[in-house]
């Protein structure tokens, strides 16, 4: 289930629920990462987050991390790689 999303010219957030049921009512992350962004003074920042469950956490904990089990969080850089051989990746 979609979410949906929430967009302006500095901050995407897409939000997809595929932890069975429906999600809590009233759930709504948009104020919370506004103020976050706003404190951090961040630009241009996209949130992708997917709610599983357990099941699948396991599948993706062990095909990205070779890790058995299931883990409370996953992330992903959104960036291009550093060129091989470079220095430490900027920012």
């Amino acid at each position: 289930m979609t979410l949906g999303d929430f967009n302006l010219d500095t901050f995407r957030l897409d939000l997809l629920w595929q932890a069975g049921g429906e999600p809590p009512p009233g759930l709504d992350l948009k104020p919370f990462f506004r103020d976050l962004i706003a404190r951090l003074e961040l630009e241009k920042v996209e949130i992708a987050l997917l709610v599983i469950r357990d099941d699948r956490m396991q599948e993706l904990n062990s095909r990205y991390r070779h890790k058995k089990g299931t883990t409370d969080v996953l992330s992903f850089p959104n960036q291009v790689p550093p060129p091989t051989g470079g220095g430490p990746a900027p920012g």
